[in-house]
């Protein structure tokens, strides 16, 4: 089974979990490191710290909190990359969830949303989409069009392309 959740519900749903606990939630200010003692301290760009008893850092894979806690990280770059978007319509076949992979080498993958919306994640040529989507973008969605439905249905309801995400992949290790 799957389950996918789009950012801004998941964060929703954290700040009134969390604000029905009592716990402070402040927003606008970026944090740019963390120290231990016998407490977990934030530093911010601006303001005053902030010590805490527990500290959930999902600040990404350039986490400013992670390296500065001095964890040891091994960073692999995979070499690929791809784009992440909500397409604006129902998965068009709900027997056909997950990934699929393409004897070129792409890969696609979907996955139902409420409110009559899908995540669709695609690759794409490695530091090729700013191109792509300047200049080659009708081609670029037609090159899906031999997987057939449901990939390429998705990929071609997608309206605003300049609304995907673009990653470069890495893999990171993190050792306590």
């Amino acid at each position: 089974a799957f389950a996918v959740a789009q950012r801004a519900n998941l964060q929703q749903l954290l700040f009134d979990e969390t604000t029905a606990c009592g716990v402070d939630v402040h927003f606008g200010r970026r944090c740019v490191g963390a120290s231990t003692a016998t407490r977990v301290t934030l530093e911010f760009e601006s303001g005053p710290a902030h010590g805490a008893e527990l500290v959930i850092a999902a600040d990404g894979v350039n986490s400013r909190v992670r390296d500065s806690l001095g964890f040891n990280v091994r960073r692999t770059v995979v070499g690929e990359a791809f784009l992440r978007v909500v397409c604006p319509i129902a998965h068009p076949d709900r027997q056909r969830i997950g990934e699929v992979w393409v004897g070129d080498g792409r890969r696609a993958g979907a996955f139902p949303l409420p409110g009559a919306h899908t995540y669709l994640f695609c690759s794409v040529p490695l530091g090729q989409w700013r191109n792509i989507l300047e200049r080659r973008l009708p081609e670029w969605v037609t090159s899906w069009k031999n997987l057939g439905p449901p990939i390429s249905t998705l990929i071609e309801s997608v309206d605003d392309w300049h609304s995907a995400v673009y990653d470069e992949l890495q893999d990171l290790r993190v050792d306590p």
